[in-house]
């Protein structure tokens, strides 16, 4: 996880915000569940994230979705023309192809 963790600091994101721990969770899901990824569903991973930290689905999303606004409109993403979807950076992420 620690090459995760540097990878997302790399790319702007701060662990002081909801969304980096976030992403790490769902880095964590994906990883433990290998055969999920050609399938990913967002819904399926934020639910179990949202009840492993107490929180709510919406809540999960919307720390994700504004983490990677944030970290986009700072400049850290400009190998993407213009802002990911949250779908397209989590996938590009867990792949490593940025």
């Amino acid at each position: 996880m620690e090459k995760y963790k540097n990878k997302l600091r790399e790319l702007g994101f701060s662990p002081e915000i909801e969304g980096y721990w976030y992403i790490l969770d769902t880095v964590d899901y994906i990883k433990r569940n290998e055969n999920t990824l050609p399938i990913f569903h967002q819904v399926n991973v934020f639910s179990y994230i949202a009840e492993k930290r107490g929180s709510t689905y919406s809540k999960v999303e919307r720390a994700v979705r504004h983490s990677i606004e944030r970290s986009y409109k700072n400049g850290y993403l400009s190998m993407y023309s213009v802002k990911p979807t949250m779908k397209r950076f989590l996938m590009d992420f867990l792949t490593g192809n940025i």
